[in-house]
């Protein structure tokens, strides 16, 4: 009666424990798929995480690093360093919106980081994540 008693308490306090290790397992797997499905963007035809406004004013598009691919959609926020947050600015295509670009044109000459992220890439009619890119710009 006793070792029965054991054995249903050990399972008791064993199970979360493999639940949660199937859990991660299967997150990891998860991720590992999605990184596989992602592509690389650049903006402004950069392929790094550092550029000037004046860059990105002067080629104000995202392109995916797959062939025969477009950016169909994307979000777009400015973290000045002396103000608050600056959009998200929804995007549909692979150009950054006019408001989006005015916006930019406020904060040029001072350092701004950008976070272009929900990026949406087409290849062969399948919409793909594009990764998230965070952008420091300098002055």
């Amino acid at each position: 009666m006793l070792t029965q008693k054991i054995k249903t308490a050990a399972i008791v306090i064993l199970l979360p424990c493999f639940t949660g290790f199937a859990t991660n397992s299967f997150a990891q797997a998860n991720a590992t798929n999605n990184a596989q499905t992602s592509a690389k963007v650049m903006v402004a035809g950069i392929s790094g995480n550092s550029a000037t406004v004046d860059q990105i004013l002067a080629n104000p598009t995202l392109t995916s690093s797959l062939p025969d691919s477009r950016v169909s959609s994307f979000s777009i926020t400015l973290i000045p360093k002396d103000r608050f947050l600056i959009g998200p600015y929804k995007t549909q295509g692979d150009r950054i919106t006019q408001k989006a670009l005015d916006s930019l044109h406020s904060v040029a000459g001072k350092p701004v980081n950008i976070v272009f992220e929900d990026i949406k890439i087409i290849k062969n009619g399948k919409e793909i994540a594009g990764q998230t890119i965070f952008m420091k710009c300098k002055q």
